[in-house]
């Protein structure tokens, strides 16, 4: 009995080997023994389908594939890194058959990715009106992507990238620069010439933000600092707002160091309860 593939609109279709032959084959393109890596990673894709099996199960099984032989080959890297890209692609700028009909989409669809992440209430209003987005289009190098390695790809695509609902992709990873960039420069008096030095830096890897200003530049919650220190005092009022500080930056994904320095040693006494005290070390486990 064959196996079928459930689509996304839930219709299924009989496996065709030679369509996601196909589709690996264009991920190993240009790369040492090319023909040895697809019919490697197609094989041992094969070996974990099963009927019914989702398109979208499908295309992370092919990465998987590649992923687990990275530590033989770095060129399995290369490969996981562009079927994983060909999924971002196809998601967010929509289908497409050749390099250049991509580049096409890459260009054509940033403005409508500003228009929607804006109508979404994700992206800043002021994007739309403070830059020339056809310019910035312009500017967008999809070629860039092949700079990626699979861990920095797959780590801005999971922690960083814009997602609608439902965890749908919303932003390719230069869209991801170019609205950093953006963000970084809506109040400058040339905004949209600083837009592009940044784009050009990030996009080429010479200069990356920090985890907050990635996350959050560009958005209607442009939180950018990256880093927070702060100092505990010997007060349990002042500990309890510090551990209260702690869990608010956290869930605005800051960093956090923590200075524990001020707080009575362990086996100090304590007047208002004439015993002693539990010393730091409990409240930094809290924290």
């Amino acid at each position: 009995m064959g196996i079928t593939i459930t689509k996304r609109d839930g219709t299924r279709e009989t496996f065709d080997a030679d369509k996601i032959n196909q589709s690996i084959a264009r991920a190993c393109e240009g790369l040492p023994e090319a023909e040895s890596l697809v019919m490697q990673i197609a094989s041992e894709t094969r070996l974990t389908m099963y009927d019914g099996m989702t398109t979208e199960e499908m295309d992370r099984a092919t990465i998987d594939a590649a992923v687990q032989n990275i530590k033989d080959d770095p060129a399995f890297d290369k490969a996981a890194t562009r079927l994983l890209l060909k999924i971002v692609y196809k998601r967010a700028l929509g289908d497409y058959v050749t390099h250049e009909e991509l580049k096409r989409l890459y260009r054509e669809q940033f403005p409508k990715y500003v228009e929607y992440g804006i109508s979404l209430g994700l992206l800043d209003p002021r994007l739309k009106e403070t830059f020339d987005l056809v310019r910035l289009a312009e500017a967008i190098n999809p070629e860039r992507d092949e700079l990626f390695t699979y861990t920095g790809l797959d780590t801005l695509l999971k922690r960083y990238s814009i997602r609608e609902k439902g965890e749908k992709p919303l932003e390719p990873p230069q869209y991801a620069f170019m609205r950093v960039a953006m963000g970084l420069s809506l109040n400058e008096k040339e905004p949209n010439d600083w837009a592009i030095r940044f784009y050009e830096k990030m996009s080429q890897l010479l200069y990356i933000a920090g985890g907050s200003t990635n996350l959050g530049a560009g958005t209607t919650r442009p939180a950018l600092s990256n880093c927070f220190l702060l100092e505990v005092h010997d007060d349990m009022d002042h500990i309890a707002k510090s551990v209260a500080d702690v869990l608010k930056i956290s869930k605005a994904s800051g960093g956090i160091g923590v200075s524990i320095t001020k707080l009575r040693a362990t086996g100090s006494p304590l007047k208002s309860s004439n015993t002693v005290s539990s010393g730091p070390t409990p409240f930094a486990k809290i924290m």
